[in-house]
């Protein structure tokens, strides 16, 4: 599935001078050899998951050989030359080619245009806020928020790839790839041990070198994604019914989701969304 999204034109609120021409995300899939020259737009792809090890690209005619995650940056008028053989999954933003020397003049730009990375938690909650907004980029403000969380994903990735040249071991690498997966997937049923097989590695393995970079289990942390998910919709959808939201966050039980939430945040939904509503009435009524 390949889901492209053309907000250059959608009104903007602020000011802010980066506005995102283009976003979208791709899940799934396999593709013949093809290659690709971007005249019309500046593109950085984040590939974050797929079945397989590798991915085999010609930028330029220069071939580069990457692990999972990466990214891509995809600059005007260079071609990019790629076979997708096993399905995987990205998520991408692009600006207007004119735009690219005012974002070289406030960005560190690394050298390489393609380099593999390892998703801290900053990172996979931009990425799971922006395949959120993009769900609905027409509403009213959500392109504001597309462009910031855009370039606070850009500027992450640039500083995080120019503050060091040590690469992480292996096993982080597949660690951090996983969990990029979770972020994705976290509204879907999740086989854990089918997902760390694809990565070669064994249950307690996994659970080993996980332990190392969180402090949650895996099944704490896909239920943390829920919930925040669950504050978020509660905040911008004051009509959600709560059952609707349950369902979507895949709880089959709405008491169970109510359960939990309470036993996180200490309130249910109900109450949860009562305080928030609250706390921007009085906001709005002391402006």
């Amino acid at each position: 599935m390949w889901r492209q999204l053309i907000i250059e034109d959608v009104g903007r609120l602020s000011r802010f001078p980066f506005r995102v021409k283009e976003v979208g995300y791709t899940h799934g899939g396999t593709y013949p050899e093809r290659e690709i020259v971007n005249r019309e737009k500046f593109e950085i792809c984040l590939r974050l998951y797929s079945q397989g090890a590798e991915a085999v690209e010609y930028i330029n005619s220069v071939r580069h050989v990457v692990k999972y995650p990466h990214v891509v940056l995809k600059m005007p008028g260079v071609p990019h030359r790629f076979t997708v053989h096993v399905p995987r999954e990205s998520v991408y933003f692009a600006y207007a080619p004119e735009m690219l020397a005012s974002l070289r003049e406030v960005l560190p730009f690394p050298e390489q245009a393609i380099w593999e990375i390892c998703p801290g938690d900053l990172e996979n909650r931009l990425i799971s806020e922006m395949t959120d907004l993009m769900e609905r980029s027409q509403e009213y403000g959500v392109a504001d928020r597309i462009d910031l969380v855009a370039f606070q994903l850009m500027e992450l990735l640039f500083f995080r790839q120019n503050y060091t040249a040590a690469h992480p071991d292996c096993n982080e690498t597949k660690i951090r790839s996983i969990a990029s997966y979770f972020q994705l997937h976290f509204r879907e049923d999740i086989d854990v041990l089918r997902l760390v097989a694809r990565f070669g590695m064994s249950r307690s393995t996994f659970i080993r070198h996980w332990r190392r970079l969180f402090p949650q289990t895996p099944g704490q942390y896909i239920l943390d994604l829920k919930l925040q998910t669950a504050c978020r919709s509660l905040e911008e959808n004051p009509n959600l019914p709560i059952q609707t939201l349950s369902r979507s966050l895949n709880f089959q039980d709405a008491a169970y989701f109510c359960a939990l939430f309470k036993q996180h945040f200490g309130m249910t939904p109900r109450q949860y969304r009562m305080n928030r509503n609250k706390a921007a009435r009085l906001q709005k009524d002391s402006a």
